[in-house]
């Protein structure tokens, strides 16, 4: 496989994570029986932006899908790990993170709490 369709791939395995993730959001506000209206009264947001928050192609910020995720009473894990080749950042000097572990983030009203370890490259 070469290094152009490798990369390829990878975006297209990052973008399907990423619909995954925004797709289980809306089934968890769905199976609550929560409208779009309900979400946007606990977010202190519009209903409109939250609509656009579902749209399939919306790019939300991290501190937004935990907005929304607590609106609706759900939990989000995200998972970093290592891939088997990985060829974009040649151009740097050394890289940023040498290796990742697994990361728990447990969200509560007032509290985060993050478990985990990246090690400096």
């Amino acid at each position: 496989m070469s290094a152009n369709s490798s990369l390829k791939l990878h975006a297209k395995e990052l973008i399907q994570a990423q619909r995954l993730l925004l797709t289980g959001l809306v089934q968890a506000r769905k199976d609550r029986r929560m409208t779009q209206g309900d979400v946007a009264a606990a977010m202190g947001v519009s209903q409109s932006a939250v609509a656009q928050f579902e749209h399939y192609d919306s790019n939300p910020t991290l501190g937004t899908i935990r907005r929304y995720a607590m609106a609706v009473g759900a939990d989000v894990t995200f998972d970093v790990k290592r891939r088997g080749s990985f060829q974009v950042l040649q151009r740097m000097s050394q890289p940023l993170v040498a290796e990742t572990k697994k990361s728990f983030v447990n969200w509560d009203s007032k509290t985060m709490t993050v478990s985990g370890e990246l090690t400096d490259a």
